[in-house]
């Protein structure tokens, strides 16, 4: 059985790109990613993490997305919600200024 490469388009949800290309024969369809193939670059996920910054709370609480705006808001929420700070443009400032690329380790980080 040989393979024969067919390529499409896909629209790539969030990222107002399409890419993609499928591999197939006569038995079965076999999608290969647009990102292993060099087609897109890898997007980035940021996170933040309440271990790293020594509170009262002891908090454990760790939070990482594709975006930092999405990221942002999820840790306004939290530092509102569960540390009782106000939401103003200087915590905002602050919060943004503390992400980092990648994801969260399992283990708890030493603070700083």
């Amino acid at each position: 059985m040989a393979f024969r490469a067919t390529y499409f388009l896909r629209s790539i949800p969030g990222t107002g790109q399409t890419a993609g290309r499928v591999a197939e024969d006569s038995s079965r369809r076999v999608m290969v990613p647009a990102l292993r193939k060099g087609i897109l670059p890898a997007m980035s996920r940021k996170y933040i993490d309440c271990r790293e910054y020594p509170s009262d709370l002891n908090c454990t609480v760790a939070f990482s997305a594709d975006s930092a705006d999405e990221l942002l808001e999820a840790a306004v929420q939290h530092a509102v919600a569960v540390h009782g700070l106000q939401d103003t443009p200087e915590l905002r400032k602050e919060l943004k200024s503390i992400f980092r690329d990648g994801t969260p380790p399992v283990a708890a980080p030493n603070p700083s």
